[in-house]
């Protein structure tokens, strides 16, 4: 089983990017990969939003757009553990799909419980 923990030093991660060769293209996949991962940020502290999704698609616009910030974002405290978990094994831990099943559920259930009006649908 692969190591979570974030790494003692920085790992270069270059080897794994694959750089398109416009710069258009380049810069749109920058572009791109910057609304992911705000809209991922953002995910971390609303339930309501998925942060992993944001993340990998990031990750993926940054390996096709620029080696520092791939290496950045794989070298990150708490992104990198998970995004090298998944290039590696192509999953995430249990720990994590508990913890997000757990938010979802402590969201929707009070939710529901006070928004939703008909018995039926309750």
């Amino acid at each position: 089983m692969p190591d979570t923990k974030p790494p003692k030093t920085w790992v270069d991660y270059s080897h794994e990017v694959s750089l398109s060769r416009s710069p258009i293209v380049r810069l749109t996949l920058m572009g791109c990969s910057f609304i992911f991962l705000t809209l991922g940020v953002i995910g971390v502290f609303l339930p309501i939003l998925p942060t992993t999704p944001f993340v990998l698609l990031a990750a993926l616009c940054y390996a096709r757009s620029s080696v520092r910030f791939y290496n950045w974002l794989m070298n990150h405290p708490w992104f990198g553990a998970h995004l090298r978990r998944w290039v590696e094994t192509k999953s995430l831990t249990l720990r994590t799909k508990v913890v997000a099943i757990s938010m979802i559920a402590l969201t929707l259930t009070p939710t529901t419980i006070w928004l939703v009006p008909l018995p039926a649908i309750k």
